[in-house]
């Protein structure tokens, strides 16, 4: 069984960042991981802001059915305006990814972007919020950073689904043998906590 790190689990940058957008409505989805599958199996669901907590993600994983995850998604919610966070997954997070990544992208490593590896991929996080245009834009800039006879530095089939689906969703759990552990933090911009 994998160990769960709470230190160390995405929650850990949204604790502070929820507290200061409790306004917001966050969107989860438990899901079946099917490789190569062109549709999800989710069951999406809402949670407000104010009511994320340790106590309540370890309850939540401890409830998981056997084969079911649990991902946060870009969208949230206010009132009837929905924004994005800023999801990435990336194929691997090497110096010449970060490199690629802030020519496309400049800035964002070094001033919001928050890393964890998740056992097969690293996801990144910027807790900055984009409205639906945007978001769509943003999506569409990072399929640039796979470039012609260079290692991918973004998951391409992510992205589509992703778009297709109109949000983004990063894993949270570990609850199946598809997935060998929690994602866990490796890289902080700014320090965990500080970001507004």
């Amino acid at each position: 069984m994998a160990r769960f790190e709470l230190s160390a689990h995405p929650i850990s940058i949204f604790l502070e960042w929820a507290r200061q957008h409790h306004g917001l409505e966050l969107e989860f989805s438990e899901y079946v991981y099917v490789p190569r599958s062109l549709v999800d199996q989710r069951r999406p669901f809402r949670l407000p802001a104010r009511d994320l907590t340790a106590s309540w993600l370890e309850e939540r994983l401890s409830a998981l059915s056997p084969g079911w995850e649990l991902a946060l998604h870009s969208r949230v919610y206010h009132r009837r305006q929905i924004s994005h966070i800023r999801m990435i997954d990336f194929v691997s997070f090497t110096t010449d990814a970060r490199r690629t990544l802030d020519g496309v992208l400049p800035g964002i490593i070094d001033n919001s972007l928050y890393i964890f590896a998740s056992g097969r991929s690293f996801h990144g996080y910027s807790l900055e919020l984009l409205d639906p245009v945007a978001w769509i834009r943003f999506m569409g800039t990072l399929l640039l950073c796979n470039l012609p006879d260079k290692p991918p530095v973004v998951d391409q089939r992510w992205i589509g689904h992703r778009l297709i689906a109109g949000y983004a969703a990063l894993r949270w759990s570990c609850n199946t043998v598809a997935y060998h552990q929690y994602p866990q933090l490796v890289e902080a911009q700014p320090a965990v906590g500080t970001h507004h």
